[in-house]
């Protein structure tokens, strides 16, 4: 599925080394690749560039895994893009806060990276169409049964 628009997937906290594992599929299939380093730099990129998908470890060596739960709640507040866990915590009860947070996909980095690309474009197809759906809604028409898309 190579794509025709260039989707921005935004890489947050690369300890698991997803950046440099991925991104020769990931530019293959046509997409564009940002890593960041710090908070700040993600709330820039995501307020700033045409991401569509970010991808994010839960735990983060100066923080710890408490702070990687607040973060995803708080970039949910601010955004609906899709996120991606990509961590070594394997733990049932870690994904489930992660998900709960608002994350969309939980992996782990042993996880096959054909996998991780076939989740990535998942998660795009979905986050696309609604965005297509969002942004037509005003051209829809609804009288009954008679539906009339401009």
């Amino acid at each position: 599925m190579s794509n025709s628009t260039v989707n921005g997937i935004l890489v947050y906290n690369n300890s698991t080394g997803i950046v440099e594992s991925m991104s020769p599929l990931f530019t293959g299939e046509g997409f564009r690749v940002t890593a960041v380093g710090d908070y700040t730099e993600l709330i820039e990129a995501l307020e700033e560039q045409n991401i569509h998908l970010l991808m994010m470890d839960v735990e983060f060596p100066d923080k710890g895994f408490s702070s990687g739960i607040e973060m995803i709640a708080d970039i949910r507040k601010r955004s609906s893009v899709p996120i991606i866990i990509v961590s070594a915590d394997a733990a049932e009860s870690t994904k489930i806060l992660a998900l709960n947070a608002g994350a969309d996909d939980y992996v782990t980095v042993n996880c096959n990276p054909l996998e991780i690309l076939a989740r990535v474009k998942s998660q795009l197809r979905r986050y696309t169409q609604l965005v297509n759906v969002c942004a037509n809604i005003d051209r829809i028409y609804k009288v009954d049964e008679l539906v009339i898309d401009d």
